[in-house]
């Protein structure tokens, strides 16, 4: 597939049509949806770009309820760090240590599609983090990675699940399909 010539940058507030300003192999990641709705445009698709995690993190702190965050951190954040793994750790970092409860949701969830290339040891140790916060959304989030992790690797989620004190509702989410 070749990807248009022309790409979509968020700023705040607007979409501005720019030419692209990154080499052919610099990843984008399609982007279908903006504060949960279809973006109809000529061109079909918004592109956003790893310089757009700035923007893309504003979104996540200023549009903050769990069906935009969840599409920004699953659909969005995930493919470009996954593009751009060494961006992996920095970001991480500044969202795991944040106060803003969004970003720790992120944080957790944004490898929600990575199957098997799921960093495993970067994710039990942000649920670990977290793991007795008292927000209903970082305990679902914990509860959904981890059954999300359990189907390619049951025996990992097990194993963190009774070596660690989860929330029981994090718990019962990470082992509904496996027990």
């Amino acid at each position: 597939m070749t990807l248009p010539r022309t790409h979509m940058t968020l700023t705040s507030g607007n979409l501005a049509l720019l030419d692209p300003k990154n080499p052919e192999d610099d990843p984008v990641v399609p982007l279908v949806v903006v504060s949960g709705r279809p973006v109809d445009l000529p061109h079909g698709v918004v592109y956003v770009l790893r310089e757009d995690l700035p923007l893309v993190e504003e979104l996540i702190t200023t549009k903050s309820w769990w069906d935009t965050v969840d599409i920004l951190a699953i659909h969005v954040v995930g493919p470009i760090l996954k593009a751009h793994p060494k961006e992996i750790r920095k970001w991480n970092k500044r969202w795991m240590t944040s106060d803003n409860l969004w970003l720790n949701r992120t944080a957790i969830l944004f490898q929600l599609t990575w199957k098997e290339e799921t960093d495993k040891e970067l994710l039990f140790a942000n649920i670990e983090r977290h793991a007795d916060h008292k927000d209903f959304f970082i305990r679902k989030a914990i509860g959904w990675s981890l059954r999300t992790l359990a189907e390619t690797d049951p025996a990992a989620v097990k194993a963190f699940v009774r070596s660690h004190t989860l929330a029981p509702l994090s718990e019962r989410e990470a082992l509904r399909k496996i027990e």
